[in-house]
């Protein structure tokens, strides 16, 4: 945290001084705009916050007390007055209520904690927006320069052109089929130049820079010799996105809520018991004197869905201990729940849905897994082949280059091989781009810090 706090300081002074922000890897990038999003960060202050304030709501395990105090003076026209003063101090200890009140203390805890990986999810998701973006920044920046390529040879071949037609070596109408196709060249970096301008705005905005701001991608994405295959390390890949993902967090959470929900539904009919004891001291002066003590026992059918009632028995004691009173009192708020079935199997449906729900999500992202697994094997062949295809191409670029100086080749047919390689060249990037971000995918996934996917499969370097 302290490296992210100190890393978003020297980008923020750096931005004060010149306007110009430098990212090198798509990881300073994602901490950056992590760290500078009041959004995502009160969101998981107000989700900790609220995390901690279940872990310590157990005020209903504890005893309640009461104070109270009056001072009351009477005056009679005619007669003695009256003084009366009262002191009453009384205390509630609940004593069983079969575990209803834990049920909902670990309820309440079970829904912040959701919360919390509700905006763990938001997080990964916007981490990985981010990087994506990245990348659609690093990809355009690159195409455009391999376009800026292609224009600056076809114009070193188009101005020969131009001279060949003027000394009556080119015809007129092969001149003008490769301007046509030239003029598609410049088309297409201008193209490529206003996308770049649009995936550098909406960057910008992702990361929570101003519109002004000059951002400057360093990263050399350039080819790897050392790639490595995922697939024999799927088993470990699954094993560990099973312990790492917060989906899977957040499903077993709410299944284990609807399980307290489940189990506390069985628990109406259970009374809750609760002893209350006070003391009372009363007298026309202070200090006050004459103590009488009282102790109620309650069983409370509250929570009952048929016949709500409340049973107390109280004790009255002086202050020698002798009994000086007792009340036993039965009340009651006769409002049947007629829905109490219905209400009943709705609670086990949903149970069994989020159970259900569990279980969908572990093959989801099981599935997931291997599609990615997949894809990112797939870009490792794509990226050999790719290389491979350019070294050929370039070769036969270079023979046809003798050729066109022997007059054997058109230029046209050479700008088509041009093209061809520049072609070739976009693939090869959109591959590479790939692979990184499918990379740094597999690392948010996994909860690593990026650039540990290979230490945490155990392949050594």
């Amino acid at each position: 945290m302290k490296k992210i706090k100190c890393f978003l300081f020297l980008f923020l002074f750096a931005s004060q001084l010149s306007a110009q922000v430098v990212f090198e890897n798509a990881e300073q990038a994602s901490s950056f705009a992590i760290a500078n999003s009041s959004n995502h960060r009160l969101q998981r202050l107000n989700a900790i916050s609220s995390l901690n304030a279940a872990n310590l709501s157990i005020q209903e395990f504890l005893p309640k007390f009461d104070v109270s105090w009056s001072e009351a003076d009477n005056i009679k026209f005619g007669g003695a007055d009256s003084r009366n003063k009262n002191l009453n101090m009384n205390m509630q200890l609940p004593l069983f209520d079969a575990g209803k009140k834990y049920l909902s203390y670990k309820m309440n805890q079970a829904e912040k904690r959701g919360n919390l990986y509700n905006v763990d999810i938001e997080t990964k998701n916007f981490k990985s927006s981010v990087i994506g973006q990245y990348y659609s920044c690093l990809l355009s920046e690159k195409m455009l320069s391999i376009k800026q390529d292609l224009e600056r040879n076809s114009r070193q071949q188009l101005k020969i052109m131009e001279r060949e037609k003027d000394l009556g070596f080119t015809l007129e109408n092969d001149y003008l089929e490769y301007l046509i196709s030239y003029r598609k060249i410049q088309d297409s970096v201008k193209v490529a130049g206003r996308n770049l301008r649009t995936q550098f705005r909406i960057f910008k905005v992702l990361v929570g820079l101003e519109p002004e701001a000059e951002v400057i991608l360093s990263e050399d994405i350039s080819e790897q010799d050392d790639y490595i295959y995922l697939e024999p390390y799927s088993e470990n890949l699954w094993r560990l996105l099973k312990l790492k993902s917060p989906e899977l967090r957040k499903q077993e959470t709410s299944f284990y809520y609807a399980k307290l929900q489940n189990r506390q539904n069985k628990l109406l009919f259970v009374p809750e018991i609760s002893l209350q004891g006070g003391i009372s001291f009363s007298g026309v002066d202070y200090p006050l004197n004459n103590p009488t003590y009282s102790a109620k026992l309650v069983f409370s059918f509250s929570n009952n869905p048929f016949l709500p009632a409340t049973i107390s028995s109280d004790l009255g004691f002086n202050n020698k201990g002798k009994l000086t009173g007792s009340t036993n009192t039965v009340s009651s708020n006769v409002v049947p729940q007629v829905n109490y079935k219905s209400t009943v199997d709705v609670h086990n449906i949903e149970l069994r849905q989020r159970k259900q729900a569990m279980k969908d999500s572990v093959n989801s992202l099981y599935e997931s897994l291997f599609e990615q697994i997949a894809s990112y094997d797939d870009c490792i062949d794509n990226i050999k082949r790719t290389e491979e295809t350019i070294k050929l191409q370039e070769k036969r670029l270079a023979i046809s280059e003798l050729q066109v100086e022997k007059g054997t080749m058109k230029r046209i047919d050479y700008l088509d091989q041009l093209v061809e390689l520049a072609e070739q060249k976009t693939y090869l990037l959109e591959s590479i781009i790939s692979f990184y971000e499918l990379t740094r995918t597999f690392e948010i996934e996994l909860d690593i810090p990026f650039g540990g996917l290979k230490n945490c499969l155990g392949i050594k370097e």
